[in-house]
C-alpha cells in the first residue's frame, strides 16, 4: 500500500518501514513459535533501535535473489509434511484478530467519546459504522448503521451501508435490497447506481449492469474507471475481473 494509506489505517506508523515511497513490515523472523504482533513489535524496535546508528541494512529479497540466485534442495522433496490446513487457518485467524483489535481500539474510543459528548450524532455513528466495516467487523458496523436507519435524514446513507456489507458478505439478494429502498431517497446518486451495478452484475443480470454502469460512465467517468467489466459482455474476463474487486464497496460518508 501506499505511505498515504498506510498513515489512515495503522494507529502507530512507527512500527512500519516507510521507504522509497512503500511500506514494509519489519519482522523478526527468529520468532516463529510467538504470535505476529509479538514479532511485528520486536522487529520495529530493533529497527528503531540500529537503524539511526548507521547499523542496520535494509535487503529487499527481490533485490538479493539477483546477487544469490534461489537454489533446490538435494534429493526428494515429496517428503515434506505440511501442518494441516484447519490449524494455519486457526493460528491465522488468532493473529488477524490480535491486529485488528489493535488498531481499531483507540479509534473505536475516540469516536465513541465524540458521540456521546454531541448528544448521539448521526454523522460521527455512521463514521464508527464504516470505521468497524473497513475492519470486517460486520455485526459491529450494522449495530451503528441501525442506529441511525430511523433518522429521515440519515435513512438513505444506513440502507446504502447496510447494503454494502450484505455485499461484502456475498449476499448479493439482500443487498440489492438495501440499496434498492436508498434509491427511492437517492435517484440519482452515482455511487448508488454504480453499487446497484455491481450487484447486478454478481447476480448474473449483466443486461441491467451494464445499463447502470454507462449511466454512471456518463454522468461520473472518474467514479466509472476500474469497473469497465460492468460494461462488457466478455463473461469470462469480466467475471475475472470483478471478483478481484469485489472486496471494495463504496461506504456512503
Amino acid at each position: 500500500m501506499t505511505p498515504s494509506r498506510a498513515r489512515s489505517i495503522f494507529y502507530n506508523t512507527g512500527d512500519l518501514i516507510i521507504r522509497n515511497n512503500k511500506v514494509w513490515l519489519p519482522f523478526e523472523v527468529t520468532m516463529v513459535q510467538n504470535n505476529f504482533i509479538k514479532a511485528w513489535q520486536e522487529g520495529a524496535r530493533e529497527w528503531r533501535r540500529y537503524e539511526p546508528l548507521n547499523k542496520a541494512g535494509f535487503f529487499p529479497v527481490a533485490e538479493a535473489w539477483r546477487v544469490y540466485e534461489p537454489v533446490g534442495l538435494p534429493g526428494n522433496a515429496s517428503n515434506i509434511e505440511f501442518p494441516a490446513t484447519e490449524k494455519i487457518r486457526t493460528a491465522f485467524s488468532k493473529d488477524i484478530n490480535r491486529v485488528v483489535q489493535r488498531e481499531i481500539v483507540n479509534k473505536v474510543k475516540a469516536l465513541e467519546n465524540r458521540i456521546a459528548k454531541s448528544g448521539n450524532n448521526a454523522k460521527l455513528i455512521n463514521k464508527l459504522g464504516i470505521l468497524y466495516a473497513r475492519y470486517s467487523l460486520y455485526s459491529d458496523a450494522e449495530v451503528q448503521f441501525f442506529r441511525i436507519l430511523k433518522k429521515p435524514k440519515y435513512r438513505s446513507i444506513a440502507l446504502v451501508n447496510i447494503g454494502n456489507i450484505r455485499f461484502k458478505k456475498g449476499d448479493f439478494k439482500g443487498a440489492l435490497k438495501y440499496y434498492e429502498q436508498a434509491r427511492g431517497d437517492l435517484p440519482d446518486n452515482s455511487r448508488l447506481l454504480l453499487n446497484i451495478a455491481r450487484v447486478r452484475y454478481q447476480l448474473g443480470e449483466y443486461g441491467k449492469s451494464q445499463v447502470l454502469y454507462e449511466q454512471v460512465a456518463i454522468v461520473s467517468p472518474e467514479l466509472a474507471k476500474g469497473y469497465e467489466y460492468l460494461g462488457t459482455k466478455d463473461e469470462g474476463t469480466s467475471r475475472a475481473a470483478s471478483a478481484e474487486e469485489r472486496g471494495n464497496v463504496l461506504w456512503q460518508e
